[in-house]
């Protein structure tokens, strides 16, 4: 069994290399504590997220009759959700999956379904 130490909240600040085989020290800075810390170790493996995709979502949004706004009252008691009036446009907007953050498609449907179930 491999051991391997997860290390959140932090960013890399530098990698250099130790010796042939040897592996590498990193330097890590931590973004609540704000302080820096190395470490000795053989491998590196970095997750930094990504930011949503809602471009398309943004290019749409003025065009809908809700303007991209859910009702989370409505969604939380499973009724069925109102809308601001205004709006002369004949579809709805809803934010969903990566345009809402970096999510997997699971995430995208469960949110499809929730917001659609009771139209």
């Amino acid at each position: 069994k491999m051991k391997v130490t997860l290390t959140p909240n932090t960013q890399l600040r530098d990698v250099s290399p130790i010796g042939e085989d040897e592996g590498c020290k990193v330097t890590l800075w931590n973004e609540y504590s704000e302080t820096t810390e190395e470490r000795l170790v053989d491998t590196v493996v970095i997750e930094h997220g990504t930011i949503p995709c809602d471009e398309l979502f943004e290019q749409l949004r003025p065009l809908s009759s809700n303007n991209g706004v859910v009702d989370v009252e409505g969604l939380l008691s499973s009724t069925a959700p109102t809308f601001p009036a205004g709006g002369s446009s004949s579809f709805l907007l809803y934010r969903v999956g990566d345009a809402v953050s970096s999510r997997n498609i699971h995430a995208a449907i469960y949110d499809s379904l929730r917001l659609c179930k009771d139209l």
